[in-house]
């Protein structure tokens, strides 16, 4: 406090906080919590808490942001109809994600799981292709209302999860790092990425279903 040393000030460094490194997200996001979270649905619409349009929309939202992994503000709620008709009207569907509906900017593929055909079939059934897929800002106030709990931590369920859901269930299946990396468009900077990686839809659509093939999460 002495006056005479304040001329050292910029010379010293305060002493500095340890902090806690976390090593692993403290959010878990298993098959379970996605099968729950679609009962939820189905019994909001039994019960006239939702429509039956509402009640199509979440569950699609859920299942196709839970087998993808796409950002749910960024990137699901851009997804138009057309994208979708589009997609379903190849031999191995794949959505064309322009960089304009990415976070990072990375235009890249996502697979269609065979399980998501007739319910995203049902969802663009008579609508114009300009329409976006779904009312994100319904589905995500619906969610922040209820505070739906997960089941083996102490959060509850927000959109975003459907992205952890997808990359941590991908360690359980085995899921190819390059081809979880490039769809989830997460890790991929370098210069691999940058100048040499450019992987063709089919592709992209063959080594995501070796993993997720056997993956049914009930509409």
């Amino acid at each position: 406090m002495n006056p005479k040393y304040s001329a050292f000030t910029v010379y010293l460094e305060l002493p500095k906080t340890k902090k806690t490194r976390k090593c692993v997200t403290s959010r878990i996001v298993t098959l379970d919590d996605i099968s729950t979270m679609i009962e939820r649905i189905n019994e909001a619409e039994r019960t006239d808490e939702i429509s039956s349009d509402r009640a199509m929309q979440y569950r699609t939202v859920i299942l196709l942001g839970a087998y993808t992994g796409q950002r749910s503000e960024a990137t699901l709620s851009k997804i138009t109809v057309g994208d979708v008709r589009k997609a379903l009207g190849t031999d191995k569907p794949c959505m064309s994600i322009p960089s304009d509906k990415d976070k990072i900017r990375m235009a890249h593929y996502v697979p269609i799981h065979p399980h998501l055909i007739e319910p995203l079939s049902c969802l663009i059934s008579g609508r114009e292709n300009d329409e976006l897929l779904s009312s994100y800002h319904s589905i995500n106030m619906w969610l922040k209302h209820k505070k739906f709990p997960l089941s083996r931590c102490q959060h509850h369920f927000i959109l975003g999860d459907l992205r952890k859901f997808a990359e941590q269930h991908g360690d359980a299946i085995c899921w190819n790092d390059s081809n979880r990396s490039y769809i989830l468009t997460h890790g991929v900077s370098g210069v691999q990425w940058a100048h040499y990686k450019s992987p063709l839809p089919e592709y992209v659509y063959d080594v995501y279903m070796h993993a997720w093939k056997n993956i049914i999460l009930e509409f």
